[in-house]
């Protein structure tokens, strides 16, 4: 006979064990496509979007051109080359779609190139411009890119997200460094920003949605949403007893300033990273990964700001680059398969279905 003193004890070891993250069961594994590459190698894929079409494509940081593979995984072209030349990329790094246009940011010329896709996978630019002060993230809607750089203004505050705007070509800041890194002013973050910020990046993530814009500081989970027309910021972000946010340890100023990168990659693994940010429907969700022991969560919210529930993500699911369709409740990871001698990459498509409180 058990006790009842027992019972309890397993029905709060379980509860507890339960309010920490949920399995998903609101995730759902669709497919799997394997990308044949024929006589194209993909060499090393930094991000990949899905188009209107449903074919990918895939910005191949290590070969300097685009790849397009179409819905089945047969590769139809490629698009760009290696250079410095008009129309060639160096880096490209970040991509993101919005029909009928592509963005592409190359961090190594720091330049950000808009595109548009038409059928068969033909694409052409059509604008481009620099970002001197040096660019990571984009994220297209169909009047503007929203950007993660750098940028400067004529009185010498720095932002950290801004807009570029198409139909103007102007560029407008949308949060300034010291908003997105949680100081009081601008003079507060270039007093303390050597000893808070660096010894722990510089990683900002931003996304977009109709009039609102979305941007964090992956290690302290300080998520911003500003609505551009009216300026209202509201600041939200929930972390979790799984989430492990950075800390300025003495450890982590000592190796900041003696350049110790092995202790600073040491430190940066007892942190939570976050892979990837996205909006869809009214949902916004966030994608995260602990080293030790590896996991990987997501973190769905609503468009207000409320956390809705965190859940530990599939099994099967291996941290790869991901994209998540605004049209469709799917989130893509592009893998690479290296357990045989021949490297392959493919891409899981995973369904899921959250209510927004």
């Amino acid at each position: 006979m058990v006790r009842p003193h027992r019972l309890s004890a397993v029905f709060l070891f379980f509860f507890f064990f339960c309010s920490g993250f949920m399995v998903a069961e609101n995730i759902q594994f669709l497919r799997e496509v394997l990308l044949q590459e024929n006589s194209f190698l993909l060499e090393k894929p930094a991000s990949f979007v899905k188009t209107k079409d449903g074919s990918f494509i895939i910005a191949d940081f290590q070969a300097g051109d685009l790849k397009i593979f179409r819905p089945s995984g047969e590769i139809l072209k490629t698009f760009g080359r290696k250079g410095r030349g008009p129309g060639d990329f160096l880096g490209p790094f970040s991509l993101s779609y919005c029909y009928p246009r592509l963005g592409l940011v190359d961090i190594d010329r720091r330049m950000v190139f808009i595109m548009k896709v038409g059928c068969a996978g033909d694409v052409r630019i059509v604008d481009e411009f620099k970002c001197p002060g040096g660019i990571t993230r984009i994220s297209l809607s169909r009047e503007k890119a929203v950007l993660a750089g750098y940028l400067v203004d004529g009185h010498g505050v720095s932002s950290s997200i801004f807009q570029y705007i198409f139909s103007s070509c102007k560029k407008v800041p949308v949060f300034s460094n010291f908003e997105i890194y949680g100081y009081s002013s601008h003079k507060e973050y270039e007093k303390k920003r050597i000893n808070e910020i660096i010894p722990l990046g510089l990683r900002v993530l931003c996304c977009q949605k109709d009039d609102a814009v979305f941007g964090l500081w992956d290690k302290r989970l300080r998520i911003l949403k500003k609505e551009i027309r009216s300026g209202e910021v509201i600041l939200f972000g929930k972390r979790t007893a799984n989430f492990q946010p950075g800390k300025i340890t003495k450890a982590v100023k000592t190796a900041y300033k003696k350049r110790d990168q092995k202790k600073l990659r040491e430190e940066e693994k007892k942190t939570s990273f976050i892979m990837n940010v996205a909006v869809t429907g009214n949902l916004f969700l966030l994608f995260y990964k602990n080293e030790n022991p590896e996991k990987y969560f997501m973190q769905v919210y609503n468009q207000s700001g409320n956390f809705i529930k965190e859940v530990l993500l599939p099994s099967r699911f291996e941290g790869g680059f991901l994209f998540v369709s605004e049209n469709e409740k799917v989130f893509y990871e592009l893998i690479c398969d290296d357990r045989t001698m021949e490297l392959k990459f493919r891409i899981r498509a995973y369904g899921f279905d959250f209510s927004s409180r």
